[in-house]
């Protein structure tokens, strides 16, 4: 009997796995408000230890499993810087000299944003739960390595989905555009970063 526990928790463990959501590159379109004038300098980014696969769980949402992250990281702050600066650039180091936005972690996990109760035939109470993808973003702006502008917060997503639904992949993006977003206008957009950086 004691040999098979291991087996089945083993067997359960898989079962959960293959029915929990599971996404791969996402390509989002983050939209953003214009600076008065494009920088005309490239902008090098530093992903610093941004892992290449992501679990995205917290509470009673289903865990979503979301592969080529860093794919679709880079492909989103491509876009995103590109309509403010000449050119984006990645690099493997943090560079001394010039823009340089130096991305400490991007954490994307499930928040509970709203809760309804429900009745069945019996009349017994229930609650539905509804989730958004919130991301936790540390990310700070150089130029020449002075410091500029900083995010390190959680941004909520505006979209959400009940708990009990695996349908939670358009959530997932929704939440990821918001956080890339709302960090380019904090970063950049602000009058007094934008005139630190564009002479």
């Amino acid at each position: 009997m004691k040999s098979i526990i291991p087996l089945l928790f083993g067997v359960c463990f898989f079962l959960l796995s293959a029915c929990s959501p599971k996404l791969a590159f996402v390509d989002l379109s983050p939209r953003t408000s214009s600076i008065p004038k494009k920088i005309n300098k490239p902008i090098t980014i530093y992903l610093e230890n941004l892992k290449d696969t992501v679990i995205v769980q917290g509470d009673v949402m289903h865990r979503l499993t979301v592969t080529q992250f860093r794919k679709t990281i880079e492909n989103a702050l491509t876009k995103v810087f590109l309509t403010s600066f000449s050119e984006v650039r990645f690099s493997n180091t943090l560079p001394l000299e010039g823009v340089v936005l130096h991305v400490h972690s991007i954490e994307p996990f499930w928040k509970i944003t709203k809760t309804e109760e429900s009745y069945d035939a019996k009349g017994n109470r229930r609650t539905i739960y509804y989730g958004s993808v919130a991301t936790l973003m540390r990310t700070t702006l150089f130029y020449n390595n002075q410091g500029i502008s900083r995010v390190d917060q959680s941004i909520v997503g505006n979209a959400s989905v009940k708990s009990s639904s695996f349908r939670t992949q358009k959530t997932f993006a929704a939440g990821l555009t918001n956080a890339i977003e709302e960090t380019f206008e904090f970063l950049v957009v602000t009058a007094e970063a934008y005139n630190k950086i564009k002479d």
